[in-house]
């Protein structure tokens, strides 16, 4: 993901979670190279099966052959991108401050914690 959001600002991925166009996703980048929330993402299309995204601009991007999932897929564009090693945005921080999970599902925030990752994320852009 890293790498195909420093090539192009929209990616596709499948999706389990009820999700609707206009939805923020905020995507959490493993340890140990980031292990942080990094993009701040915006939901631009959803596709009930894969056969329905288009699967060239997918499998180039991935950087491999991708087997279509049953199942919901999403495409979202990049809206904001954190700067690695913001520490408020790594698990510690995050629990801390307003006892987030990180594990890698999707799940609704309150708006107290949108916020706080919002400003968090313009924080790590001024340092």
């Amino acid at each position: 993901m890293v790498r195909c959001l420093s090539e192009r600002d929209e990616i596709d991925q499948p999706c389990t979670a009820r999700i609707m166009v206009g939805d923020t996703i905020f995507i959490y980048i493993a340890a140990p190279a980031y292990g942080q929330i990094i993009y701040q993402m915006e939901v631009t299309a959803v596709f009930s099966s894969f056969d329905m995204v288009n699967k060239g601009r997918w499998a180039k991007y991935a950087g491999r052959n991708v087997a279509p999932r049953k199942g919901a897929w999403l495409r979202m564009k990049l809206v904001e991108q954190a700067k690695p090693g913001h520490k408020p945005l790594q698990p510690q921080g995050l629990l801390q401050n307003i006892d987030m999970k990180t594990a890698a599902l999707v799940y609704p925030l309150s708006k107290q914690r949108v916020e706080y990752i919002l400003k968090e994320i313009k924080a790590s852009q001024n340092r």
